[in-house]
């Protein structure tokens, strides 16, 4: 698609073999997910320059499938959750066997703690360093505290994203965000019981 292209002409243009600063993003609730790394993978065979993908899970259901339904189309995106976490899932390994073999920078935005979990064994046991500098994992600033400390704590990078903007511009940003990935909402109420359990803690001990 446009994206795709623009995307791609502005890898080639600012990425160099062994950095990427652009990142494409590939969204695995849609089917064509692994076809879209293959084309990454492809252009970067071609071109000699490292490509960057950020993977996230996806936000416009509701709009892919009435789009394809105008247009008379099978929709472009999984007919399940449990599918879309499968395709993050497989994407993520990818990912990781393509940074080990020089081909890619992968960015893991996802607050879903199975995903970050299978991602990180994934890491160790292709052999890669934690802090690889072209493997990071990113969470919405205010959330998942508890899941971005835990990955910088034990030596993966870890990033927290932050939207700016007008509050009007925002909230529909968010608002996808949290129909994306639901746990979200699990984190911050996982984030809210160990703030309230640690303060406990500490007032009894005074």
């Amino acid at each position: 698609n446009a994206i795709e292209t623009l995307a791609l002409a502005a890898i080639q243009r600012h990425n160099t073999p062994e950095r990427a600063y652009v990142y494409n993003t590939v969204q695995t609730y849609l089917k064509s997910a692994h076809d879209r790394i293959s084309r990454a993978v492809q252009h970067a065979d071609a071109t000699g320059i490292r490509t960057g993908i950020k993977f996230v899970r996806g936000a416009y259901i509701s709009y892919e499938r009435r789009h394809a339904v105008m247009k008379g189309q099978s929709s472009p995106v999984f007919d399940s959750i449990h599918d879309t976490h499968k395709c993050f899932d497989s994407s993520a390994a990818m990912s990781i066997e393509l940074v080990g073999r020089g081909k890619l920078s992968t960015l893991l935005a996802t607050h879903n703690e199975g995903s970050v979990v299978n991602a990180c064994r994934k890491i160790v046991s292709e052999g890669l360093p934690r802090e690889h500098p072209e493997i990071m994992f990113a969470q919405l600033f205010g959330m998942s505290e508890n899941l971005t400390f835990t990955l910088s704590n034990s030596g993966f990078r870890a990033a927290k994203y932050v939207p700016f903007g007008p509050l009007l511009s925002v909230m529909p940003y968010l608002t996808r965000r949290l129909e994306e990935n639901r746990d979200m909402l699990k984190g911050g109420r996982a984030d809210a019981q160990k703030v309230a359990s640690e303060l406990k803690r500490r007032l009894n001990f005074v």
